[in-house]
């Protein structure tokens, strides 16, 4: 196995980072709701949703990731597996987007036609005498 503990910690703090956003948002709101004045400013201009959000990101991801075994162990070996991934060169991938972008393209006028040739059959049915 190789040593992809360094992914592992940098999906960590990651998760961290979006996890604080999320609760110092919802804090901010939910002390926002609570009446005006309820999200004072604690020290050196930050406010305590700010406090409460990095607070709550750290204790749970560092109770979740570090703490439990099993999510950094199965972490480990997503990121194993993901290591062994052969990704393709540019020139692959350039040509692999013509393919798709040109599929995308000749599926859609295929779509359209079919379509328009249905709107065609159901006016000419729908405009019958009853």
């Amino acid at each position: 196995m190789e040593d992809v503990s360094r992914f592992v910690n940098i999906a960590f703090i990651f998760t961290a980072l979006l996890l604080s956003w999320v609760l110092m948002q919802t804090s901010e709101m939910v002390l926002a709701s609570i009446g005006p004045g309820s999200n004072m400013i604690l020290f050196a201009g930050i406010q305590l949703s700010t406090v409460l959000g990095i607070g709550l990101a750290a204790l749970i991801v560092a109770y979740y990731y570090w703490i439990t075994p099993r999510a950094y162990e199965l972490a480990t070996e997503v990121a194993v597996e993901l290591s062994k991934v052969s990704w393709p060169d540019a020139d692959d991938t350039k040509r692999y987007t013509y393919v798709v972008t040109w599929f995308a393209i000749i599926l859609s006028l295929i779509l359209t036609v079919f379509d328009f040739v249905w709107k065609f059959a159901t006016d000419a049915l729908l405009s019958l005498p009853h």
